[in-house]
């Protein structure tokens, strides 16, 4: 059943579940859509998708912000600094322990910070989706064209769409993400043995200084990140860094990041 707006006549659209799920609609409009959901299955199961990846990154995130600040720590080199030094000695001290405390966000270099980020988030969405049998994108691949133009609107940024076939990898298709307060964007591609690895584009997380290609394993998958003043880009998936490298390089000359 497709629902419509009867004041404008507007569609009930894939932006506007990914809306209704972050609380961004008006009551009327939040109203419609959430009876559209209620009477489509498949509606209702991207509302399902969207909330679980909002739950897995908001559980990463929280889980730094829940831990306590070390206040004993702090007291400890306060009384040595202040009480035992001249005052720009002390000055120097208060920045050490800014620093060692992760407060001094503006004297650290963003690059580390921000893969670490990339890694975290991008390996929460391969978890979700990568898995998933009927749902694992919202624009499958025979929509290639509108699926760029459409991550392209959303993101802000040109979103071209890499071709990874010569590597063994094909097109499952994409979709839209939340990346913390604002959009992000994931491709999925797919072997023939079944294993798939997802490319997350991210225009929030940036870095002044380009951070050149990183792997490392996260959570026991394979994940290559970097990341410049125009965003960063994960790829992830199961496979050893000799098989990721070559599709991230790909990756990054065909979204130019």
């Amino acid at each position: 059943m497709l629902l419509k707006d009867n004041n404008s006549g507007r569609s009930v659209t894939a932006d506007d579940i990914h809306a209704y799920v972050d609380g961004q609609l008006s009551p009327e409009r939040a109203a419609i859509v959430k009876a559209y959901i209620a009477e489509n299955g498949d509606a209702a199961a991207q509302e399902a998708d969207y909330r679980l990846i909002n739950e897995a990154i908001r559980t990463q995130l929280d889980d730094a912000l829940d831990r306590p600040l070390p206040f004993d720590q702090v007291a400890l080199l306060r009384r040595r600094t202040v009480w035992r030094v001249r005052p720009v000695a002390a000055a120097l001290g208060w920045m050490v322990i800014g620093t060692a405390l992760g407060w001094g966000i503006a004297m650290r270099a963003p690059g580390p910070g921000v893969l670490d980020q990339l890694a975290s988030r991008s390996t929460a969405a391969y978890g979700v989706f990568s898995p998933e049998v009927l749902h694992p994108v919202e624009v499958s691949a025979d929509q290639t064209v509108h699926l760029s133009e459409w991550l392209t609107n959303r993101m802000g940024r040109q979103v071209s769409i890499p071709q990874l076939s010569g590597l063994g990898f094909d097109l499952v298709g994409g979709r839209l993400l939340v990346d913390a307060d604002a959009p992000a964007a994931m491709l999925m591609y797919q072997k023939a043995d079944g294993r798939r690895i997802v490319v997350y584009v991210s225009r929030q997380l940036s870095s002044d200084r380009p951070t050149g290609m990183k792997f490392r394993r996260e959570m026991g998958s394979g994940v290559v990140t970097w990341a410049n003043d125009r965003g960063g880009v994960a790829v992830v998936g199961g496979f050893t860094e000799d098989e990721l490298i070559p599709a991230a390089r790909l990756i990054q000359a065909a979204l130019a990041t």
